[in-house]
This record gives structure tokens, C-alpha cells and sequence, in this order.
């Protein structure tokens, strides 16, 4: 995605979902609700201009999505 986008950096954020599902139906953002969350802090993180991700830690997050899509079919 980072060269087909030709984006310079990116950064890895860690699961949220619900959390953020439930902060919209309350009507609040879940980084405010929950600042010392590791979402939140990831977020925090990268507006600081924090160190991006290197390309061999991107390559190990491709086939580790690719298992968990074949698990969840199996």
C-alpha cells in the first residue's frame, strides 16, 4: 500500500474496532475517552512525527493479514 499510495512513511495502529464502533455510538472520540489507550497513544505517536515504520516490519504484516483472512473463512 505505502508504494502503490507513493506515501513516504506510515504508521502501524493497533486493533481498535469496537472501541472505536462504541465512542461513535456515545458520540465521543475514543482517543479522548481513552488517551493512554495503545490506539490512542499510536495516534499521539505519529502527530509527534514519531520514527516510521521500516519496510521489513511491512512485509511482515502482509501474510500475517493474509492468515488471519483464511483462518476466519476455514
Amino acid at each position: 500500500m505505502l508504494a502503490t499510495l507513493q506515501l513516504e512513511r506510515m504508521i502501524v495502529l493497533p486493533q481498535a474496532r469496537d472501541d472505536l464502533l462504541n465512542g461513535l455510538n456515545i458520540g465521543r472520540p475514543f482517543v479522548l475517552t481513552r488517551p493512554r489507550a495503545p490506539y490512542a497513544l499510536a495516534i499521539q505517536a505519529a502527530a509527534d512525527g514519531a520514527a516510521p515504520v521500516p519496510a521489513s516490519r511491512l512485509r511482515s504484516i502482509v501474510p500475517g493479514i493474509g492468515e488471519r483472512f483464511r483462518s476466519k473463512r476455514a
